[in-house]
Order: structure tokens, then C-alpha cells, then sequence
């Protein structure tokens, strides 16, 4: 999948769930229940951002870190 493609997959399921995390919440129904999903659609976009330099540095892998030439 093109870069491109999957950038743009990834604003439709963000924004889709926006629009009906908002419908629900202006409706009066936000119950944890129906939260719960949403927001685990949400952490799960954040976490599809991390490259993979922030996610070794995150394991604590140096080899993979840029290296400061003087």
C-alpha cells in the first residue's frame, strides 16, 4: 500500500470516528462502554506513527540511532 493511501486510510477511520464519537456524545449515550473502542481506534493510529528509530529507541537499541560525527 502506497504511502499515500495509507495516510489517507488512516484520516477517513480517524475522522469517521470523530464524527460519531461526537454524534454519541451530543446524543447523551457516551457510556464508557460505547468510549472504550474509540478510543483504543485512537491509540491504535498513534501507535501505527512511531517510526522504527522511536521504537528501537524505545526497546533501548542504540545501534539503530543517528551518530553525531564532530
Amino acid at each position: 500500500m502506497s504511502r499515500g493511501v495509507s495516510r489517507a486510510l488512516r484520516l477517513l477511520v480517524l475522522g469517521i470516528n470523530l464524527l460519531v464519537l461526537a454524534w454519541i456524545t451530543w446524543s447523551g449515550e457516551l457510556t464508557p462502554q460505547l468510549a472504550l473502542p474509540f478510543l483504543l481506534i485512537f491509540l491504535g493510529i498513534a501507535l501505527w506513527r512511531i517510526p522504527s528509530a522511536g521504537k528501537a529507541f524505545v526497546e533501548g537499541r542504540k545501534d539503530s540511532l543517528p551518530r553525531r560525527e564532530d
